[in-house]
């Protein structure tokens, strides 16, 4: 089976080029495993021209393809495993044996640009390179010099993290991909190995699905079953208490509690149960089943049957994105989307048979519109710790007793600082499943303490200091157990005038931008006084987890758009490496309790070394490429916020205006979402979306203010980063 994708890995190297990084044997200059990224495409006559295969040529990696799918298709996946190295070298010499030098140079190239290619489909930056790529390619570690910082990079993080190359290793890097070929061939897999939807094939495990709630409920699961499979739950290898296993006996286990799972079930059972498997599969990013090659497959559609199927996919996705982009009413917006998504199911039901209906209502069944929580204890566990904490104190004392940046702003004194400590040694403290009585007293006993030991000018200082810390976890987006509002704050709701509803809505999960009025958030903001640049919370929670401005604008933009040199490049590359080094190295200490930062802080370090290598010109449109990676996050917040704010001036008729806009616009992006549109489709319509928020927020600067922010940012570059600001519950 033919079909047309992104260059990926391909299956048979799958975990074969991190076995050198590992400790097993290294290939060394061989090419293979970067042109075995090539196997999936072997078959596409675009690669054989770019390549200048020969027929003969062609049939024999052909075939050494097809060995390899022999042999994944047959062999137990242990065995699968022990051969990695060997098909390695078994790739390798054939590739050798098969092109001439010549080829070989290129198709080395070729794999190389397969591999390194992002998924968006940008092209390849050279002047940086991810882990995961320099601990996969033995090759290219070794064809790029890394130094000892890049190699600390690689070892501390093999997923996840960049590494920053010096002009010389860019260079080398792009002798290693030569000239850029259109690498958006067609693709082949082995196509024994595409799973079929059939009712008695689930794709997602049993024990996984029927952890839900909705499952259970739609399943009417009894008593007595639930009490069983939760027993084979807790005896799941792999979780805590549970004896160690090897790979190989963790996986035979989980198969035979998987069998057993099913058999506790009716047959009518484990049919819906496997109907909501399959419609679990599909829709991850869509709900469109005909796009799914197995599903092809097994209804046996044919090609104008799968034409019919994209003309209605196509006038969909037009649908959505034309009333999305029209500016019309979320209401409208919604009616529109609705309307289409019916009109796209029956065209699609109308280009099956009879027969490819009955099939496909066998397989799918009637729609699950529930959800997958699998612990639906940690959601009332979550929601539990948010009710208590609402609008009552609780870390005060441990803050103020922990964090030497507090200390410093508020003036504390020694004697002072002693009896703070006495203070929190005495405090109540909550149960695991405290109620809302065990928080009033603590929340008693800690306003009373700040009452008590600190002046009047302190505590006014630390409230806001706290406030600001809880408008923060909106921007970090990182805590389901806390209300990331500072609204939350005691004596802050009452103020703004929360009402009941708002209040409930905020402990349920949702986001307060789309709880509290423009009005109440404006409030708020004028609550939060100075800006304060320490770091927020204990000592536990208050190491940097963000490099400083410069340095974080540095490391996202492409060096270009601050005309670096050469020389400048290599001194700002080794200072991001070292930065990252640095960084990595003081999260894995352990945190002094009586200091908020590092001795040397590496953020601040590292922007010292890359403003000292520019000229003043450079160092000023970085700060506006600062700016701009701020506003691409989030640019209302950015432009009220303490950097920028004091210059363009909003006033809290303009914030609250910038604040409803953007309320109006998260409805209309989630109606959006509902669509499910197709990837490529999205990867289109949401930049237009974002631009018409953008837009829609900078019309509401006066002439003279927008003149102010044109400064503040300079030309914009189209590679910084623009994220969707949709918070979403987080229940």
């Amino acid at each position: 089976m033919t079909h047309r994708t992104r260059p990926v890995l391909v299956f048979v190297l799958a975990v074969l080029p991190v076995a050198g990084a590992l400790g097993q044997p290294t290939l060394g200059t061989s090419e293979e495993s970067l042109v075995a990224q090539l196997l999936p495409y072997l078959g596409s006559e675009q690669f054989q021209k770019e390549l200048r295969l020969t027929p003969d040529q062609v049939a024999a990696l052909l075939a050494h393809r097809q060995q390899l799918w022999d042999e994944k298709f047959s062999a137990l996946p242990s065995e699968y495993r022990a051969g990695s190295f060997d098909r390695v070298l078994a790739t390798r010499k054939v590739f050798r044996t098969t092109l001439k030098p010549e080829q070989q140079d290129r198709a080395r190239q070729l794999g190389a640009q397969v591999a390194l290619r992002p998924p968006s489909r940008k092209a390849i930056d050279t002047t940086r390179i991810e882990t995961r790529h320099l601990a996969a390619y033995a090759e290219l570690r070794a064809e790029l010099s890394l130094d000892s910082d890049q190699t600390a990079i690689v070892a501390a993080d093999r997923y996840a993290s960049t590494v920053y190359l010096t002009t010389p290793q860019t260079a080398a890097l792009e002798k290693i991909l030569g000239p850029r070929a259109d690498v958006n061939w067609t693709s082949e897999s082995d196509p024994r190995a595409i799973r079929k939807v059939t009712p008695f094939a689930a794709y997602w495990s049993p024990l996984f699905l029927m952890s839900s709630t909705d499952v259970r409920a739609e399943l009417k699961l009894t008593v007595d079953q639930v009490r069983a499979l939760d027993a084979l739950r807790a005896a799941t290898p792999g979780g805590l208490g549970s004896p160690p296993l090897s790979p190989e006996k963790q996986a035979q286990t989980r198969d035979e509690l998987e069998q057993r799972a099913e058999q506790i079930l009716t047959p009518a059972q484990r049919t819906r149960l496997h109907q909501i498997a399959a419609q679990r599969s599909g829709t991850l990013s869509s709900p469109d089943h005909f796009a799914r090659q197995d599903v092809q497959r097994e209804l046996a559609l044919g090609a104008a049957q799968e034409r019919a199927l994209d003309a209605a996919r196509s006038a969909f996705t037009d649908a959505v994105a034309r009333v999305a982009l029209s500016g019309d009413k979320v209401d409208v917006v919604e009616r529109v989307v609705r309307d289409a998504t019916a009109t796209r199911d029956r065209a699609f039901l109308a280009v099956l048979t009879g027969e490819q209906k009955a099939k496909f209502a066998v397989v799918f069944g009637e729609p699950f519109a529930g959800t997958f929580d699998p612990d639906p204890r940690a959601r009332v566990s979550a929601r539990t710790r948010r009710e208590t904490g609402f609008g009552r104190y609780r870390d005060e004392l441990s803050i103020l007793t922990l964090n030497k940046a507090v200390q410093d702003e508020l003036k504390i004194t020694p004697e002072r600082l002693t009896l703070l400590r006495e203070a929190n040694q005495r405090k109540p403290r909550l149960p695991i499943e405290s109620t809302a009585d065990d928080a009033d007293g603590l929340s008693e006993y800690v306003g009373k303490m700040l009452s008590d030991l600190l002046t009047p000018g302190q505590a006014r200082r630390f409230r806001q200091i706290m406030l600001q810390g809880r408008e923060r976890l909106a921007a970090e987006r990182f805590s389901a157990l806390e209300i990331p509002s500072a609204v939350a704050y005691p004596g802050v709701a009452e103020a703004v005038k929360l009402t009941d509803v708002q209040r409930t809505s905020l402990i349920d999960g949702a986001a307060p931008i789309d709880v509290l009025t423009p009005e109440q958030q404006v409030a708020v903001r004028g609550m939060l006084g100075e800006p304060f640049r320490g770091e927020f919370g204990t000592a536990v929670s208050s190491r940097s987890r963000a490099p400083a401005p410069r340095v974080e604008a540095a490391m996202n933009v492409p060096w270009d758009a601050i005309g670096l040199t050469p020389a400048q490049v290599t001194t700002v590359a080794q200072a991001i490496n070292k930065y990252q080094v640095a960084a990595k190295a003081s999260a894995a200490t352990a945190p002094n309790p009586f200091r908020t930062r590092p001795v040397t802080d590496p953020g601040a370090l590292s922007e010292k070394a890359i403003t000292a290598a520019l000229t003043p010109e450079q160092v000023r449109r970085l700060d506006q490429l600062v700016v701009q990676t701020a506003a691409g996050r989030d640019l209302r917040s950015t432009l009220t916020g303490p950097d920028v704010g004091p210059r363009v001036a909003l006033t809290p008729d303009q914030h609250a205006r910038a604040i409803a806009i953007e309320q109006e616009w998260r409805k209309l992006f989630r109606v959006v979402l509902s669509a499910r549109l197709p990837a490529e489709s999205r990867e289109v319509l949401f930049p237009r979306l974002r631009d018409q928020l953008d837009g829609r927020i900078l019309a509401v600067l006066s002439p003279e203010q927008r003149m102010v922010w044109d400064e503040i940012v300079g030309e914009p570059i189209p590679a910084i980063r623009r994220s969707l600001p949709v918070f979403p519950p987080v229940h």
